[in-house]
């Protein structure tokens, strides 16, 4: 009888840990959080190969998940793309996640994510309508780190739901590529 009591006890303080980035939103005035994996990758197109790894999985109130992506220019001829932004030389532009929406993925030196007692999340921002271009030489190696955070006018709950968010970009005539992630409860 005395091992259900404290069982019971244990249950219950585990769930009001969980509070706040789960089911109905409320805080309670403890930080909750997410961790983010990598739930899957598409086929590179060729002749470019990619490469995605988290670097840091916890999203909470003041910490945001990274990815470091790269593209190698896996062929014989140098290879170039174009795609709306700011900042060259990317292995991948800054991007909303299409399915569902609610998280994004930007250069870490350019995610200023605000802090909040559950999770960090981005402001809302214009749209920049810049068109930058990435060209790699034969064996060149792009790579740079991302910041993966929800987007504040997106969420309608304090943290972005559990569950897998899918990235994707177009590579001009090379094709599109993109990659999923998966958040999950990591209180």
């Amino acid at each position: 009888m005395r091992r259900r009591t404290v069982l019971a006890a244990v249950v219950g303080s585990f769930g009001a840990t969980t509070a706040g980035c789960v089911g109905d939103g409320s805080s309670g005035g403890s930080e909750s959080s997410l961790t983010l994996s990598i739930a899957g990758t598409d086929v590179d197109p060729e002749p470019l190969a990619f490469d995605v790894s988290v670097t840091e999985d916890s999203l909470t109130g003041t910490t945001v998940p990274r990815v470091t992506l790269a593209v190698e220019n896996a062929g014989t001829e140098p290879v170039s793309w174009r795609y709306g932004g700011s900042t060259p030389d990317l292995p991948f532009p800054q991007a909303v996640a299409t399915e569902p929406s609610g998280l994004t993925a930007g250069l870490v030196e350019l995610v200023d994510p605000e802090p909040d007692t559950i999770c960090a999340r981005l402001p809302a921002r214009g749209r920049d309508d810049a068109i930058v271009e990435t060209a790699l030489e034969p064996d060149e190696v792009v790579e740079r780190e991302y910041a993966v955070v929800g987007v504040e006018a997106d969420l309608k709950t304090p943290c972005p739901p559990t569950g897998v968010y899918r990235f994707a970009a177009e590579y001009d005539e090379h094709g599109m590529w993109g990659f999923s992630v998966r958040l999950i409860d990591g209180s």
